[in-house]
């Protein structure tokens, strides 16, 4: 398994948008994806909701799956 590699999708996408990416990079990299919070049915208040909690989350992934170092690929709108 390679270096890691993690998909940020944009505010009109899911973690699935990376599907066909992850298939052909999985060979080379460790590729995680995840949804970002709706306040749907994640459970997630999104009141007050900012890019800084944005980035705290991915972090707080980050350190749960023990990765110090790791490649992103962020995608949304252009």
């Amino acid at each position: 398994m390679g270096p890691p590699l993690v998909f940020v999708h944009g505010l009109c996408d899911d973690a699935r948008s990376f599907v066909l990416p992850i298939a052909k990079l999985s060979e080379h990299f460790r590729c995680i994806a995840y949804d970002l919070p709706t306040g749907r049915e994640d459970g997630a208040r999104l009141s007050g909701y900012r890019h800084d909690h944005l980035a705290s989350d991915l972090l707080a992934i980050l350190d749960h799956l023990g990765l110090k170092k790791t490649f992103v690929l962020g995608s949304s709108f252009g």
